[in-house]
């Protein structure tokens, strides 16, 4: 690109801004101030809720409209408004949490603003300290209304365990949406 041709790079967070100390270092700083003195925009896509990183937007300064939730919602950091969002199917959210239940996987249900679980248990508590940063609401999964945006269903399990087994098995299950898989904590 040259300065008539400006462009914005995505960068992910989890390993790419923030080391695995929790953490953004001297040089991520330096690299992205230097995109920025050359008119080039950073923004930032990440499978993680737009309230865990807000305070990763304001302390780098990004600018640019930045995807969360591996792309479900669109934010613009400046104001904090979405964009775009694309909520799951509510009838996929009440399977998902139910195959959760049924398999003991601890669940997490996130909408852009919040995020709930019906237990808050010990794979929850570690999200929680090491990826966001609002503890969850605490309530049953059935008095979700069919208005409430769903972006994302969590499943946090232990590595090798049998509910590792459950939740990758899943995409077959729904083939039209898309899972990944974190590591960490």
């Amino acid at each position: 690109a040259d300065d008539d041709h400006p462009f914005t790079i995505a960068v992910d967070l989890d390993g790419t801004i923030v080391n695995r100390a929790g953490q953004i270092t001297d040089r991520t700083r330096q690299a992205i101030a230097a995109l920025k003195e050359r008119g080039i925009g950073v923004a930032l896509a990440s499978g993680r809720p737009y309230f865990s990183a807000r305070s990763i937007i304001k302390d780098l300064n990004i600018r640019e409209p930045s995807l969360f939730f591996a792309g479900a919602l669109i934010v613009d950091p400046v104001n904090g408004v979405a964009l775009r969002s694309r909520p799951l199917q509510f009838n996929e959210v009440r399977r998902l949490y139910q195959i959760g239940r049924v398999h003991g996987l601890a669940t997490e249900l996130y909408s852009s603003k919040d995020f709930w679980v019906e237990e808050f248990g010990e794979l929850p508590r570690l999200h929680v300290e090491h990826y966001l940063t609002e503890a969850p609401r605490i309530a049953p999964f059935d008095q979700l209304q069919n208005g409430d945006e769903i972006l994302k269903v969590g499943f946090t399990v232990r590595a090798g365990s049998e509910q590792e087994k459950v939740a990758r098995n899943l995409s077959t299950q729904f083939p039209d949406l898309k899972f990944g898989v974190g590591y960490g904590a």
